[in-house]
């Protein structure tokens, strides 16, 4: 499955903020700095196209929190909330590492609801545009394994 992520930090369809400014050293240029310790809380438009007006299939719910002191490195965790398709009404949870200025990552499925119950597998990663501080689209390749046994 593809979807496109949309992180959104400004205007008015914010859908990623920042709730705890990081204390650490600065990790990475810009004003205002990434930080270790930052959190941010996000609720991410999920389509099946990079482009932010192409097919709304979900959302992604759930924060970045920057744990690595010396690495522009977050600890990603998230809700894959899908609103349309064959998947409608289905989740599956994102955990793991993101070094952010990596053009791929790789994060594990941890479990899900509905279709994916006892789900499992990983995502690959994508950033596909990024402006710091702005807005963010990610491409996300999922590749998950639901147990027969799960919805027997």
């Amino acid at each position: 499955m593809r979807l496109s992520m949309h992180d959104v930090f400004t205007g008015p369809g914010t859908t990623a903020v920042e709730v705890v400014n990081g204390t650490g050293p600065p990790l990475f240029g810009g004003e205002p700095p990434l930080r270790f310790g930052q959190v941010v809380v996000i609720d991410d438009a999920l389509t099946k196209g990079a482009d932010p007006a192409s097919r709304p299939v979900g959302r992604a719910q759930g924060m970045y929190v920057f744990a690595a002191m010396h690495d522009p490195a977050v600890l990603s965790c998230m809700n894959v909330v899908l609103t349309a398709g064959p998947y409608s009404g289905s989740t599956f949870t994102v955990v793991g590492h993101d070094n952010i200025v990596e053009p791929l990552q790789e994060l594990s499925v941890v479990g899900g609801t509905g279709r994916f119950r006892m789900a499992t597998g990983y995502v690959l990663w994508r950033t596909a545009s990024w402006q710091l501080h702005k807005n963010a689209v990610l491409d996300l390749d999922v590749f998950i394994h639901v147990h027969a046994y799960a919805h027997a």
